[in-house]
């Protein structure tokens, strides 16, 4: 079995997140990343095979980090999975939900 991951994305997609170049990113970053990977968790535990995680990215202007769902490509319930989180059928990754607010 080999891995493949889906790229998330850094916060909740409607929500500003730290950028690349400012103050404090690396901290800020690392910290919304484990926070949203923590709401997705919530929201859609995933199955064997299959892990909500935070990857760093290499860019010219530095290295980034986003939040993946890393899952085994062979499979089927931890590809599904992933390709679920993506197209959040739930509608809650769009904003911070009430558990992370309240942290």
């Amino acid at each position: 079995m080999s891995w493949d991951y889906i790229n998330i994305g850094s916060s909740p997609h409607s929500e500003t997140c730290a950028q690349l170049g400012s103050e404090n990113y690396y901290e800020r970053a690392t910290e919304e990343c484990q926070k949203f990977a923590e709401q997705i968790v919530r929201h859609y535990p995933p199955p064997p095979y299959a892990r909500v995680r935070t990857k760093w990215f290499d860019h010219d202007f530095g290295s980034y980090a986003e939040v993946v769902v890393l899952y085994h490509e062979d499979d089927e319930k931890a590809t599904q999975y992933a390709y679920m989180v993506e197209n959040d059928p739930k509608n809650v990754l769009q904003f911070w939900d009430s558990v992370t607010v309240q942290e």
